[in-house]
């Protein structure tokens, strides 16, 4: 933590001091500032180029030290501002004396530990140590471990074999004395309670019969029946990675042996022979797991010795919360143990966006702190979390962007344990951790559960970030804001309060930059409530909710004195009030209602990346009273030329203008994603659609009028379109004449609840690119043509289609069916839970 320390009073220098134009310049103090800055600097490259040994006792000693220097500065500066920010009248100059002291002293310390670290370098004890992974080795979590197995019900799923007999008539491969273990196997692979991926391990000393009770699971009726994908392989102890995938690869995909030998084109094979073994593993591991994609599959890993067989493997294994399995043999409990603990699934755009606002990354990095990459810089460190294996793709977005990751519970383990044993972390609701007792404050709450204030209020004073995710916080959220002196970030799941002017006590929080809050306020103060911004110049992600209901922002001119605001997100935004500035860090900006999206706003937000617009409240039966004809938006799109995902919601004009735009060259030359949410479009519009040069998501959810039946898509449009989703619960639509031409490159078809619609046009079969048809709440013709589709890809181009279905309509009878035809996935990994609601909450939730 001694990095992360230094790294944030070093950009907290810089953010309020040091900048070309400084929130609160200290001429008098420069000097010294510059020298604080200086110090950090040499230390932060230190702990940052060089790997301290663990065992290093001088060393650790020194990096608590630096740790705790670093933190109490900060605090003490941070404090000092608070007063000065909130002061009414003129700056108390006793504030400007204690803050010159701090400095200084800051300083004297910083210049001790610089010293301190020169002479232990100087005397040759700054060895490499061993790494992240090294550290749990050397604490008992890796290989090796002496500790007896925890309660945890994961870990049951580790079934010790001690003997049977596998001596059996040649003419009877059934096993002798192992009933129970083969039933408790069988029943642990197929059971449908649990339907998120699990690992089930058969432990024992060697030759015992692992390997043929394994076998026999394997071979057995049950689990060809009810696996779509299986494979097998034997590990041992000298393992090679590159066979190992080969031979997953070869038992998931049949079908590659059975492409005529004139299709293998030996050029191709000089080609995979030429690339580097570490680009082969590359290759064969993404092949597997889109092989394995949207599949329950069986995966038996034989004979397994080691962690980092498992480790040099496992990302391969989408789960898809399908019923999939993975059952290993080992004689090592502790490999199993790791195997089968659970993951932890994170939000990668949220994180990213928590690093940022907690101070963790390097300002330097970029010519200064505004700059609106920051987020980018956390990508990359979180992209060499994953290069190292500490942290695992879960999923993917179309573009193949990581959407979520997984961290080891192990690694999570750890990770909460150094937290702890350095009080940086207080975990509400942790029966390990009883923190109330302490009467500490650490930099990060977590709440897992409710609590009263009373007890807690000395735990907070020092806290930088509160996290509470459990269902409501029904106490005051002004007396728990109160005691919040240094809050950079603020996540609430649900404040649940009868008044809103609560939220006033938001503004004693000058040091705030990341607010993610859902209220419930009582229904009967109307839909809509009014709320007020305030004056954060730290705030860089801003998202607010109401519960039931929809905030509206008068006067959200606020924004344009949060310089480095970055995410503004409130449901329904009126007014943005008089444009003082240009506001170039701003890069995501929802709900705005049309009448906003002028000219003016555009020039002012130039680097936007992401805009939603709402007209007529949230729901599908309110108007709103838009006006058809006021289509000046879109003509002043043109002043966007950074945006890349659009949202329209509820906006009931009747077409889309298309003279005086150049749809297919300068208009939105940037825009990737395109959603249209409860309007009333023509297909007649998708002809203007297409033309957008770099599109290649369109989600169109209950977007088209009713009345309009028929879509003939036009020539020479959709270029780049990989993903084509169409919800038409309430319209009407029938036919839909295409080929597949008109989508060259897409791989993603959803429809939901296209009840009216007859069929999939057959030319779809000839989109080789086309990875995934899935259908939710259609009729069965539209099935039945998706079958065919699937057909013809195989036998035409040897593509394994998937298409998936569930809550199919019996033409005439109004049943629901629901099946998943038993085929292989080709392609993109997709993540396709996204209903529209439950697509914008994630979005919200995450901003």
């Amino acid at each position: 933590m001694a990095y992360a320390a230094v790294t944030s009073l070093k950009g907290t220098l810089h953010l309020h001091f040091l900048q070309s134009q400084p929130r609160f310049p200290l001429q008098h103090n420069q000097q010294i500032l510059i020298s604080l800055h200086q110090n950090l600097g040499f230390l932060q490259e230190v702990l940052e180029k060089s790997e301290i040994a663990y065992n290093n006792s001088a060393m650790k000693d020194l990096e608590a030290e630096m740790r705790d220097v670093a933190f109490e500065a900060e605090e003490r500066i941070e404090m000092e501002l608070s007063s000065i920010y909130l002061q009414s009248s003129s700056i108390d100059e006793a504030c400007l004396l204690r803050l010159d002291g701090i400095l200084k002293q800051a300083v004297k310390q910083t210049d001790y530990l610089k010293k301190k670290l020169i002479k232990i370098q100087s005397k040759q004890q700054f060895a490499k140590g061993p790494s992240i992974l090294g550290r749990m080795r050397q604490r008992g979590l890796l290989l090796g471990s002496t500790s007896s197995q925890p309660a945890d019900p994961e870990r049951e799923n580790n079934i010790t074999v001690s003997k049977f007999s596998k001596n059996a008539s040649k003419f009877d491969s059934r096993m002798v004395g192992c009933d129970k273990e083969f039933k408790t196997i069988l029943d642990k692979l197929t059971q449908q309670s649990a339907e998120h991926l699990q690992v089930v391990s058969i432990v024992g000393m060697g030759g015992i019969g692992k390997t043929t009770l394994a076998r026999e699971v394997y071979k057995d009726p049950s689990i060809t029946s009810y696996f779509y994908k299986k494979a097998w392989v034997t590990v041992s102890q000298e393992y090679d990675v590159e066979q190992m995938l080969q031979c997953f690869t070869d038992c998931v995909n049949p079908a590659s042996n059975d492409i005529p030998h004139k299709q293998r084109n030996d050029n191709s094979k000089a080609s995979v022979r030429k690339q580097s073994r570490k680009q082969r593993i590359h290759n064969l591991s993404g092949s597997l797991r889109k092989h394995l994609k949207d599949q329950r599959y069986l995966i038996v890993m034989d004979d397994i010795w080691s962690t980092t067989a498992w480790d040099s493997v496992q990302r391969c294994f989408p789960d898809d919360n399908n019923g999939s399995r993975i059952l290993l043999t080992s004689r090592l409990r502790e490999v199993a143990e790791y195997a089968s603990s659970e993951d932890y699934e994170i939000h990668v755009k949220k994180l990213a966006r928590l690093w940022a606002a907690e101070g963790f990354l390097k300002a330097e990095d970029h010519p200064n702190i505004e700059d609106p990459n920051m987020e980018e810089v956390a990508m990359e460190c979180l992209q060499d979390l994953v290069d190292r294996s500490l942290v695992f793709v879960n999923k993917q977005s179309y573009n193949g962007k990581m959407k979520t990751i997984r961290i080891h519970d192990l690694l999570r383990d750890l990770c909460l344990r150094e937290a702890r044993h350095e009080n940086l972390l207080n975990v509400i609701g942790d029966e390990k951790l009883p923190f109330y007792k302490k009467k500490i404050s650490c930099r990060w709450t977590s709440a897992t559960s409710s609590f009263h204030l009373l007890s807690l209020t000395k735990c907070f004073h020092k806290s930088h970030s509160f996290h509470y995710h459990n269902d409501y916080y029904y106490e005051s959220a002004e007396r728990l804001f109160s005691h919040f002196k240094l809050l950079r970030v603020l996540d609430i799941e649900c404040i649940c309060s009868d008044r809103y002017e609560e939220l006033y006590a938001l503004a004693n929080l000058i040091h705030l930059r990341y607010l993610a809050l859902k209220y419930s306020i009582d229904r009967t103060m109307g839909r809509y409530s009014h709320l007020e911004l305030f004056e954060h110049w730290n705030m860089q992600s801003f998202i607010v909710r109401k519960n039931g209901g929809a905030f509206d922002s008068f006067e959200a001119y606020g924004i344009w004195k949060m310089p480095l605001l970055r995410n503004f997100c409130i449901e329904w935004i009126v007014s943005l009030g008089t444009l003082p500035v240009v506001h170039r860090n701003l890069e995501s900006i929802s709900w705005l209602h049309p009448k906003l999206c002028t000219k003016d706003l555009f020039t002012r937000i130039p680097n936007l990346k992401k805009l939603g617009i709402i007209d007529g409240g949230l729901d599908e039966n309110n108007d709103g009273g838009s006006d058809e004809n006021n289509l000046d938006c879109f003509y002043n799109f043109v002043n966007l030329g950074q945006l890349e995902e659009l949202s329209i919601r509820g906006w009931k004009f009747n077409h889309i203008p298309c003279s005086g735009i150049a749809w297919a060259t300068s208009f939105l030359p940037n825009l990737k994603k395109l959603k249209f949410f409860w309007t009333s479009l023509a297909w007649s519009d998708m002809r203007l659609i297409g033309m957008l040069p770099n599109l290649e998501v369109l989600k169109l959810i209950n977007a088209i009028a009713s009345e309009d039946t028929m879509w003939e898509p036009y020539e020479e449009g959709f270029r780049q379109l990989k993903r084509l989703v169409i919800e038409d619960k309430y319209g009407r639509w029938k036919h839909w004449n295409a080929v597949g031409d008109h989508f060259p490159l897409l791989e993603c078809l959803e429809l939901r609840e296209c009840k009216y619609l007859q069929e999939i046009p057959s030319g779809f079969a000839d989109i080789i690119t086309l990875a995934l048809i899935q259908l939710n709440g259609c009729g069965d013709s539209v099935l039945a043509s998706a079958k065919l589709i699937q057909e013809e890809q195989y036998n035409n181009y040897g593509n394994a289609l998937l298409v998936r279905s569930e809550n199919i309509r019996t033409k005439g009878s109004g049943n629901s069916t629901e099946e998943e035809w038993d085929v292989q996935t080709k392609g993109s990994v997709y993540s396709t839970e996204e209903e529209w609601d439950v697509e914008e909450e994630s979005d919200l939730s995450q901003d």
